[in-house]
């Protein structure tokens, strides 16, 4: 709708049709670094993240008064914003350290840190557990081909435990992806 990309909100018996943020610019709402709205567990804001001067960043829109805060402000592209179910964090996936890592926002301080060195080339969906303890996410491999593996991550700690799960070899699966 409208000139560009934007998120909209609409109340829940389909009245009061809004737009929520400014022209998110992107060429491949697919990209990794599109939007992905979240909402906040309070439900009176989004998080999202959006490509401003050319840099990915997240930013908070609250939607009672309309205004509009920028969380992160670094060089490296920040994106796929998650509000923990709690609503003392933001994580998000940041190519700050190289390769898509996890890194977590106390939102009450607006420190930033990452997770263990372990969760690099993260996969581009992950999710918070109800109690707001752990992340399960997905790590690419590389190598001779590649793999995904699973993994938890403690938000205490912030190591990484891998899931165990039957793979096939990268082996085999490099063979395969190269026919």
């Amino acid at each position: 709708r409208g000139d560009g990309l934007h998120v909209w909100v609409v109340d829940e018996d389909g009245e009061n049709l809004r737009k929520v943020t400014e022209n998110l610019e992107t060429d491949n709402s697919d990209d990794v670094w599109s939007p992905r709205p979240d909402w906040t567990p309070d439900g009176q804001s989004l998080v999202y993240a959006a490509d401003v001067d050319d840099n990915w960043d997240i930013y908070q829109t609250n939607l009672t008064d309309g205004s509009v805060v920028r969380l992160t402000d670094d060089p490296a592209d920040d994106g796929i914003p998650r509000c923990s179910p709690d609503g003392k964090y933001i994580s998000f996936r940041s190519q700050r350290s190289g390769e898509g890592a996890l890194w977590m926002m106390d939102t009450a301080s607006g420190t930033v840190e990452k997770f263990d060195s372990e969760i690099t080339n993260m996969g581009e969906f992950y999710n918070w557990s109800p109690d707001s303890q752990w992340i399960v996410t997905d790590i690419r491999d590389t190598g001779w081909g590649w793999r995904v593996r699973t993994v938890v991550v403690s938000v205490q700690t912030g190591r990484a435990f891998s899931v165990p799960a039957p793979v096939s070899n990268e082996m085999d699966h490099a063979t395969w992806t190269s026919s």
